[in-house]
C-alpha cells in the first residue's frame, strides 16, 4: 500500500497501540445528530468491549461528547473515514486502521432513500400499533 502524506496525517489522530484494533464512529451531521447518535454507543461498546471508540466529528461538537464514558477519543472530522471506510477497515491484502467504521450519517443524510418522486401513494402511513 502506498502511504501518502494525508494517510500519514490521519494516522496521527489514533493511538499507535490501537491501530488495526479500534472503532471509528463517524458523523459529520448537526449538533442534534451527534447528540442523538450517542444513544448507539452503549450497544457498540457491548459488541466490542475491548476496543476503543474514536468519535469522528466536527470540532464544534466536541463539547457534546465530552465525558461520554463510551468514547475513548474525539477526533476532528475526517471525510475520508466516511467516504472510504472500506479501505480504513482493510481490504484484501491491505490492513486497516480500524476494525469497524460506523457511518450512520451516510444513510440518514447522503442517500435520499425516502424520496419517491413526491408521490403521496408511496409515503408511509404509520399506524398506532396498539390497535
Amino acid at each position: 500500500m502506498i502511504i501518502n502524506a494525508r494517510y500519514k496525517e490521519i494516522l496521527t489522530f489514533f493511538d499507535q497501540d490501537d491501530i488495526g484494533n479500534l472503532i471509528v464512529f463517524s458523523l459529520q451531521g448537526s449538533a442534534g445528530d451527534v447528540f442523538m447518535s450517542t444513544a448507539l454507543l452503549p450497544s457498540v461498546h457491548e459488541l466490542f468491549p475491548d476496543l476503543h471508540i474514536y468519535f469522528n466529528t466536527k470540532p464544534e461538537y466536541f463539547d457534546i461528547l465530552k465525558n461520554n464514558p463510551y468514547i475513548y477519543k474525539v477526533i476532528p472530522y475526517i471525510p475520508e473515514l466516511e467516504d472510504n471506510f472500506i479501505i480504513f477497515e482493510g481490504v484484501s491484502q491491505i490492513n486497516g486502521i480500524c476494525r469497524v467504521v460506523y457511518t450512520p450519517g451516510i444513510i440518514a443524510q447522503r442517500v435520499p432513500n425516502y424520496q419517491h418522486n413526491g408521490l403521496k401513494a408511496h409515503n408511509l402511513d404509520f399506524k398506532d400499533a396498539s390497535n
